[in-house]
């Protein structure tokens, strides 16, 4: 019981939260479209970020074969419902497709360099 006082108590030191400062944009990570997706939102509508950015993810086969949305998509989409502007959500990366969240990375990179 000591011992996890100890832990706790070390592990509440280890811990750093800096306030919330305005972005130029959040990037939404693909992997997960409930939690990313609504956090995103929140940092959006309280005036974190005009502008959000999301990286094109290929359709996998059985999408294409089923005519179903690729991951992009149901991002775009999510974020949509969730109160994002559609003209506040820039999908980056058409060629290549990204497939990790590295490549995810280099997009964005990519895309700052651009500019």
């Amino acid at each position: 019981m000591f011992r996890g006082a100890i832990v706790q108590t070390a592990a509440e030191l280890l811990i750093v939260e800096d306030a919330l400062v305005p972005a130029e944009f959040p990037v939404l990570l693909s992997g997960e479209t409930e939690e990313r997706p609504r956090r995103v939102t929140e940092l959006y509508r309280q005036g974190f970020a005009t502008v959000v950015l999301v990286c094109h993810k290929r359709k996998t086969e059985a999408q294409r074969a089923r005519r179903l949305p690729s991951h992009t998509e149901i991002l775009v989409a999510t974020l949509e419902l969730y109160g994002v502007r559609r003209s506040a959500i820039v999908v980056l990366g058409r060629a290549p497709d990204v497939t990790s969240t590295y490549e995810e990375a280099l997009t964005v990179k990519r895309h700052l360099d651009d500019r």
